[in-house]
This record gives C-alpha cells, sequence and structure tokens, in this order.
C-alpha cells in the first residue's frame, strides 16, 4: 500500500505508457551493438587465422571462416533476446566461442 501512496502523491514518478517506445528502441539498440560488437570481434579472429596460413591454403580457409562468421552472426541475430543482452561483452564471448568452436580452433 506505500507504493501506491507514493505514486498518487509523485505522478510523475508512475510508470507511463510513453516510456514503452523509448525502452523498446533501447533495447533494440542495444541488441544491434552487441551483433556490431561480435561482428568486429569474428573479423579480428578471421583475421589472426588467416595470418598464420600459408598462401596456398588461404584462400580455401577464408571461405570456410567467412561461412562460420556468417552463420554465427545470423545466430546471433536471430537467438539474442532483449533479456539476455544486458551484458554486451558476456553475449559477444558466447558467441565468438561458438565460433571458434564451430571452426575447430
Amino acid at each position: 500500500m506505500d507504493f501506491i501512496s507514493y505514486v498518487a502523491q509523485h505522478p510523475e514518478s508512475s510508470p507511463r505508457p510513453s516510456d514503452t517506445p523509448e525502452k523498446e528502441a533501447s533495447r533494440e539498440s542495444n541488441r544491434r551493438n552487441v551483433v556490431h560488437c561480435l561482428d568486429t570481434r569474428l573479423r579480428r579472429l578471421v583475421g589472426s587465422i588467416l595470418h598464420e596460413e600459408t598462401a596456398q591454403a588461404k584462400a580455401v580457409r577464408a571461405k570456410e571462416l567467412n561461412a562460420a562468421k556468417d552463420f554465427i552472426l545470423d545466430r546471433c541475430r536471430t537467438e539474442t533476446k532483449h533479456g539476455q543482452t544486458e551484458d554486451v561483452a558476456a553475449t559477444v564471448d558466447d558467441f565468438a566461442m561458438a565460433f571458434l568452436h564451430l571452426v575447430d580452433i
């Protein structure tokens, strides 16, 4: 009952329907940030892996790595839920580990 009386006395702090679109936009921005951060991390991983390959095998390995990178990015876009993106770094780490597991590194 204390909460109800507080909200009645302080209407500016009560939840408003107009907050919902802002929160939704923030969550969507956060999800896109996860995808952007993951894409950057995977590009660096692909580059470092290809740096160690010989010139002959580099083209074949690049195709394999880029296909795996695209698969993981698509999975991130479809599987990332709004509530799971509060910790962007942890989410990016999880998907980066999935990439490394996929390419057997």
